[in-house]
C-alpha cells in the first residue's frame, strides 16, 4: 500500500512564492522535494488564483497613490520641500550639461541645461565656439545646400 502524506499550508504557501518568482516547475520540484505531478496541480492552482486576483484587480477604481518613496514622514523634510526658508539653508546649485562627442570627427557639442539657447562646439585642436541653438540649425540646413550646390556647380 503506498504511503502519502499531504501538502501543509506552509508548503503551499512556499510553492506558490517560487511560482511567483519565476521558478520553472523542474525548480520547485527538486527544492520542494514533492512529486511532479503534485507541484503540476499546485502550479494550476496558484495560476487560478492569480487570475481571479487579477479580474478582481481590473474591477476596482483606479486610485492614484503617492509613491512610498515620495512620501516625507518628518518636519523637517516636509518643510524643506516646501523652500520653507527658515529650514533651507543649503547653497546647492544644480547644473545640468549635455555633451555630445562625434565619434566620426572628434567634435564636443555641449549645452547648458541652465541655459539651453547657446551651443559651445569644441573642436579636436582646442578651439572653441559658441553659437545660438537656433542660428546653428539654419547654418547647418544652408550649410548643407551650400555643400550641394558647390558639388553640381564644380
Amino acid at each position: 500500500m503506498p504511503s502519502w502524506r499531504k501538502v501543509s499550508e506552509q508548503d503551499k504557501i512556499d510553492m506558490f512564492e517560487m511560482f511567483e518568482s519565476g521558478m520553472s516547475t523542474k525548480d520547485v520540484v527538486e527544492l520542494t522535494g514533492w512529486k511532479q505531478n503534485t507541484v503540476y496541480s499546485y502550479r494550476k492552482q496558484w495560476k487560478k488564483q492569480k487570475s481571479r486576483n487579477s479580474t478582481l484587480d481590473a474591477d476596482k477604481p483606479v486610485t492614484t497613490e503617492e509613491n512610498t518613496a515620495d512620501k516625507v514622514s518628518s518636519d523637517y523634510a516636509k518643510a524643506y520641500l516646501a523652500d520653507d526658508p527658515a529650514v533651507v539653508r543649503s547653497a546647492f546649485d544644480i547644473e545640468r550639461v549635455v555633451r555630445i562627442k562625434s565619434r566620426k570627427t572628434g567634435i564636443l557639442y555641449e549645452v547648458d541645461g541652465n541655459d539651453q539657447k547657446i551651443l559651445k562646439i569644441s573642436l579636436p585642436d582646442g578651439k572653441s565656439l559658441e553659437i545660438e541653438i537656433g542660428l546653428f540649425d539654419k547654418f547647418v540646413d544652408e550649410g548643407i545646400d551650400v555643400i550641394l550646390e558647390l558639388k553640381r556647380t564644380a
